[in-house]
């Protein structure tokens, strides 16, 4: 298996929270196609969450934490994916499905270790910014909080290789030069999976 115990395996705050299943609440299930909510690739992060935890090899998570932010984010996202005009939603239906978030990331989160964000992000940013890298960067930039993370995750050492699970557009469109700069693998959640397949 790709699995190894001497790589580190870090998840960004929603694809953490992409791991709960959520109930359509009642007396709204008219809105939803379904009695339930998820991810569109929640079986793929609970594939690679099973081996992870089959093999006794650790998750973990970045701190401080946005999940706040975050909640609100994959609530809006997982009702848009349900087919559901956010618009159209009474905010009561919204706030029991947020609710429902947050009780699943009080949960899950003693699971994961933590991997601390670094403040000291300019060499970072510079990376990003200067033109003479011999890389195509993507206009769009990881932001201060996500240069945070990679800071962070760059002063982690690690016998084997550095994975993080992340769907966020700015460490997709940037994956190339976030391997070769800090040899952190990003792996789009529709691929985490084939961290499970044999080579």
């Amino acid at each position: 298996m790709l699995l190894d115990k001497k790589n580190i395996y870090a998840f960004d705050e929603c694809s953490i929270l992409h791991q709960c299943v959520i109930k359509a609440p009642e007396g709204f299930a008219v809105y939803f196609r379904g009695d339930t909510l998820c991810a569109r690739y929640y079986e793929r992060l609970l594939t690679l969450l099973s081996q992870l935890n089959s093999n006794n090899i650790p998750k973990y998570k970045f701190v401080p934490s946005n999940f706040q932010k975050n909640i609100i984010k994959v609530t809006n996202q997982l009702i848009k994916d349900s087919g559901v005009d956010l618009s159209m939603l009474p905010n009561t239906a919204i706030s029991v499905i947020s609710d429902q978030i947050e009780d699943f990331r009080d949960k899950i989160i003693p699971s994961y270790e933590d991997i601390n964000k670094c403040d000291d992000i300019d060499a970072v940013k510079k990376i990003f910014e200067s033109g003479n890298i011999g890389f195509e960067i993507d206009d769009d930039v990881p932001g201060d909080d996500d240069c945070k993370i990679i800071a962070g995750y760059d002063k982690i050492s690690c016998e084997g290789k550095k994975y993080l699970i992340s769907d966020d557009k700015h460490f997709k469109k940037n994956w190339k030069i976030i391997n070769e700069k800090y040899k952190i693998g990003i792996v789009p959640e529709s691929r985490c999976h084939e961290l499970c397949k044999s080579s």
